[in-house]
């Protein structure tokens, strides 16, 4: 598996309409793909940041040409 780490690439914040009204995307907050308020500029295009999260650990990965790339924070 493919690691990055978002300082070496450019992010940027966009948030969808519901994180915007301060709701979340499941009733628990768990879930496989939940959409997260990054981006990140990786091979030449703007990719959302997904989180695999439960019980109170996540994983953020990006998914390139159907592969998940893991994200890190440094």
């Amino acid at each position: 598996m493919n690691y990055i780490s978002l300082c070496d690439y450019p992010t940027k914040e966009k948030l969808l309409w519901w994180q915007e009204r301060g709701l979340m995307e499941t009733a628990t907050g768990y879930g496989n793909k939940l959409r997260t308020s990054r981006m990140i500029h990786y091979v030449g295009r703007w990719r959302r940041v997904y989180c695999r999260c439960y019980s109170n650990s996540g994983t953020c990965y990006i998914i390139v040409k159907g592969k998940e790339i893991i994200v890190s924070s440094y």
